[in-house]
């Protein structure tokens, strides 16, 4: 389903409310003991090895569908920093407590 930019910004605005009425502080600390707050440039390194972990795995399982590219990590890492660092995206890590 395509959106209109008006549409997608007040579903952005919509997601940030949410957001901080239910963190209100940015961090959160879950009944397990981990903390969940908004994710910050320091976190892309660990977001992008994450993803790369996932890019792994899918490709050991389906390798037909899922080739890495060579340079999957160094072309996802500034996409991922651009999208922690816009205001209009949610980007949340967990940590254990």
């Amino acid at each position: 389903m395509c959106q209109s930019p008006e549409q997608q910004a007040r579903r952005c605005a919509v997601l940030r409310r949410i957001a901080r009425a239910i963190w209100p502080k940015g961090r959160y600390v879950g009944e397990y003991g981990g903390v969940i707050s908004d994710a910050t440039d320091s976190d892309v390194e660990a977001i992008a090895a994450l993803a790369e972990t996932r890019r792994v795995d899918y490709e050991r399982a389906q390798p037909q569908f899922w080739r890495r590219s060579v340079d999957a990590v160094e072309v996802h890492r500034p996409w991922l920093a651009e999208m922690v660092r816009d205001p209009d995206v949610v980007s949340l890590v967990a940590l254990d407590g």
